[in-house]
């Protein structure tokens, strides 16, 4: 409502002197604010989408410079409320960290060599079946 007012004063302040003698309507003055206000706010909404996939893009190029895939999380399992364990390789390591709401504690490191063999069937997904094996692996029974 503010931006209407502050959009609309500087037309009313240099609107003709026979528009403000008529009995009150400025229809052609009103369709022009409200003009100005649309055009306005498309280019505030079109200059912040802008600014966003900039943003996105920088982002991008960052993590490739960077090599952010050094880490991955190959697995995450509720174990209790609030707490899980989490399979993560770092360098060609395995991390196995234990996480609850207020801590994460390293369980075991190990070589990716030390998994066992894939044991899923054909139309299995390897990563997946990874990760069933790494969980077969990890939890005793």
């Amino acid at each position: 409502m503010i931006l209407i007012l502050v959009l609309a004063l500087p037309s009313m302040a240099l609107g003709s002197p026979a528009s403000t003698a008529d009995s009150g309507t400025d229809v052609p003055g009103l369709i022009g604010v409200l003009f100005k206000m649309i055009f306005a706010l498309a280019m505030v909404l079109g200059l912040f989408f802008l600014a966003l996939h900039g943003a996105r893009k920088l982002r991008a190029l960052q993590e490739k410079a960077c090599g952010s895939n050094l880490i991955k999380i190959l697995a995450t399992k509720g174990i209790a409320p609030k707490k899980y364990v989490s399979v993560i390789e770092v360098g060609g390591e395995i991390i196995v960290l234990g996480m609850s709401e207020s801590s994460v504690s390293l369980l075991t490191k190990m070589d990716r060599a030390q998994l066992l063999p894939s044991s899923g069937g054909p139309g299995e997904d390897k990563d997946e079946s990874d990760k069933k094996a790494l969980f077969r692996f990890l939890m005793p029974r």
